[in-house]
């Protein structure tokens, strides 16, 4: 699969255009890869129809959440969905490998760790990229990844494991900073399983009994921010990748609506977030396009990676200086961007991508 494909003409747009990439990449890819992530209820109708139209729409990630998005008296009912619905899948795939480029990567969310020894069980795996682990904390960890890591080492599986920070011991400073600390113990032990980290801004928002409004981003919420932030500097410099919150305002016809969302994911870029979770199939081409490496960006990553010196480069733009020892991080980092999302055009922006949406 790769990026953007939905979209008549797409090639006309970019410089580079995404490059492919499956459930079978590398690790170093399929974690730049998520892009906007949308999670799906699976007590929907047509589970299985609706992963594919999703994917069709442009949405190359999706979790099944078997937790937050079912009430306690539904859990059967979805757990039966959820299942039929990867039998089909495994039905297909039988009889037709190459429909697995219709799939996205495919996760499930599970409720707990009942749930997910019930999964592992019972859950057809072969379009299963991983497992997203709610409330993730210390005292928990271990025991999802060994579980993880015993089941892929008994049946040459390499499934991953994404775990969601979203508890007051992440969120209560006196408690954070250990906490943090654990839990980066527990993935660096794991690491060629741990995917990607994410972080739960509505839960942790809701311990303090915050919601922000429709133009304002989880930034603008210091204590959440403040969290965000030391999470950063903790997993980022072990190579972790890390996620930005769910943004929950949708309707992105409404200007303030939209604006919100842009400012979020442009605030998620700059503090070194990659991908986001979205709730609703409209979120997924605005966050998805604003991924999408600028001509100017690429031109400045190339340089810098391409220098034999250590000093100071002018920009080929003629408005920025680039610093090869400063920026080098960086610019491997847009040039690993660039392979998966692609570059623009010189010119074109972000707006090229979603006025040729179906949904704008």
């Amino acid at each position: 699969m790769n990026y953007f494909r939905h979209i008549d003409n797409y090639k006309e747009i970019f410089f580079i255009p995404p490059e492919e990439y499956s459930l079978h990449s590398p690790k170093e890819i399929l974690s730049h890869s998520l892009g906007a992530t949308l999670y799906i209820n699976p007590l929907k109708e047509n589970l299985f129809n609706n992963i594919l139209v999703q994917k069709k729409l442009g949405a190359n990630t999706i979790i099944i959440c078997l937790e937050d998005a079912v009430s306690d008296s539904n859990v059967a009912i979805a757990e039966k969905n959820l299942i039929e619905t990867f039998i089909e899948i495994e039905t297909k795939l039988s009889k037709d490998e190459i429909f697995l480029e219709d799939l996205p990567l495919l996760f499930i969310r599970v409720r707990n760790a009942n749930q997910f020894d019930f999964c592992l069980k019972n859950c057809p795996k072969s379009a299963l990229c991983g497992f997203v682990f709610p409330k993730f904390t210390s005292s928990i960890g271990e025991m999802y990844f060994s579980k993880l890591e015993k089941y892929n080492l008994e049946n040459n599986t390499h499934l991953y494991g994404m775990p969601i920070l979203e508890s007051y011991e992440i969120l209560y400073k006196e408690y954070r900073f250990n906490e943090l600390i654990r839990i980066r113990d527990i993935l660096k032990k794991y690491n060629s399983y741990v995917l990607n980290i994410r972080i739960g801004g509505t839960d942790l928002c809701g311990i303090l009994g915050i919601r922000r409004g429709i133009g304002d981003t989880i930034y603008d919420v210091v204590s959440i921010s403040d969290c965000i932030s030391d999470i950063i500097n903790i997993f980022k410099p072990e190579g972790f990748v890390i996620s930005g919150v769910v943004h929950e305002y949708y309707d992105i016809h409404n200007i303030d609506v939209l604006s919100g969302l842009i400012k979020e994911v442009h605030l998620d870029i700059i503090n070194g977030l990659t991908g986001k979770v979205v709730i609703h199939p409209k979120q997924v081409n605005v966050v998805n396009s604003l991924y999408v490496v600028t001509y100017e960006d690429y031109m400045d990553a190339k340089k810098i990676v391409d220098s034999s010196s250590n000093g100071v480069l002018k920009s080929n733009f003629n408005n920025k200086m680039n610093e090869v020892k400063p920026h080098l991080i960086w610019a491997k980092n847009i040039l690993l961007r660039a392979k998966i999302m692609g570059v623009l055009n010189n010119g074109f922006t972000y707006k090229d991508i979603l006025s040729r949406s179906s949904q704008f």
